[in-house]
């Protein structure tokens, strides 16, 4: 959800119109991050053939969120309806981006089905709590139901500064050069 989020904003910022769906209709949670209405949205649009107004703008300028809207019993019937289909080509002719907010790919049937209709899948891997076996049979799970996965992303990485990842980004030499050159003058008094 954050990364489908900023993601939105900053395709917003740089520009393009941006169309975000919040499509995790167990848990939505796009519209607290926007501050906007949570009963219509998504779930009334697909019950009722029709968008009438439910897309909401943001805050941000070129930003519109379609909110999941009211729970319903049934996601996987409502996301596996044909009107989904119509209501992103719908999204699409008016906007630059369409980006669909869905729950996680193994934890119910409502992320393969969504990864049916749309153009890319962008999977997101946690950090700090997503196993190599559990990412690779979420991707492999992608690829079954023929979703055309586009990239990875890593979410939650520690940017810290002993950190794996940010000494393989600077290098070694990136505090150690500061630090010679400290030690240097203090050896070196003028």
């Amino acid at each position: 959800t954050a990364v489908a989020a900023n993601l939105a904003v900053a395709l917003a910022q740089m520009g393009l119109t941006v169309t975000l769906v919040d499509a995790d209709l167990r848990h939505p949670k796009q519209h607290r991050l926007f501050g906007l209405d949570a009963q219509s949205g998504l779930t009334r649009s697909l019950a009722e053939g029709a968008m009438d107004g439910r897309l909401q703008p943001s805050q941000v300028e070129r930003l519109s969120i379609l909110p999941a809207g009211e729970r319903t019993s049934n996601p996987p019937q409502l996301l596996g309806s044909r009107r989904l289909q119509g209501l992103l080509d719908d999204l699409t002719g008016k906007a630059d981006v369409v980006i669909v907010d869905s729950p996680p790919v193994l934890s119910v049937t409502d992320a393969a089905i969504l990864a049916q209709v749309v153009d890319g899948v962008l999977l997101v891997v946690d950090a700090g709590k997503t196993a190599q076996d559990v990412a690779q049979r979420a991707a492999e799970s992608l690829r079954q139901v023929g979703a055309r996965l586009v990239g990875v992303v890593l979410s939650r990485v520690s940017i810290r500064r002993d950190n794996y990842y940010f000494e393989a980004y600077y290098g070694d030499g990136h505090g150690k050069q500061k630090r010679r050159k400290r030690e240097k003058r203090a050896s070196n008094p003028t």
